[in-house]
């Protein structure tokens, strides 16, 4: 579940920095395609340490799961609109950040091999970063969106 979490968030990223792009907010497109990449790394070091472990791994693209509706309709609802700000833009990505920081605390809770545990604390540190990146950027887009 954490690759094809981890896999979801590399396409929402990408496709968030394309529309971003089109509508010319460079900076907010650059900052997509950064998390992108660490998104990435973190669903390499997921799989990375599957196999450390010894356990198989599917790919995220074959594992059968939909978003909770709440979390799918917050980012279809934005891709699908025909004016996103960035300020929205960002928002909604605070959010997910802000459930990827809440779902690998709960793994590393109650996680019982040291390893699995040590993982899910980094990647939810690391959910926590970007949240907080996440939340800069927004007050940044917030004042350019007002003065416009």
């Amino acid at each position: 579940m954490a690759l094809a979490m981890e896999e979801e968030a590399v396409r929402r990223y990408r496709q968030l920095a394309t529309i971003m792009e089109s509508r010319y907010a460079l900076d907010t497109a650059a900052t997509f395609l950064t998390l992108a990449e660490e998104e990435q790394d973190h669903a390499q070091a997921i799989a990375a340490l599957a196999g450390r472990l010894g356990r198989p791994l599917a790919s995220g693209a074959a594992f059968t799961w939909r978003l909770p509706p709440e979390i799918a309709a917050s980012w279809d609802d934005l891709t699908d609109r025909t004016r996103v700000t960035p300020y929205r833009a960002l928002a909604v990505a605070v959010l997910n950040e802000q459930r990827g920081f809440a779902w690998f605390s709960y793994v590393a809770a109650n996680a019982t091999d040291p390893d699995v545990r040590r993982q899910a604390e980094a990647l939810a540190a690391e959910e926590l970063n970007h949240a907080a990146m996440l939340r800069r950027e927004r007050r940044a887009a917030f004042r350019r969106e007002r003065t416009a």
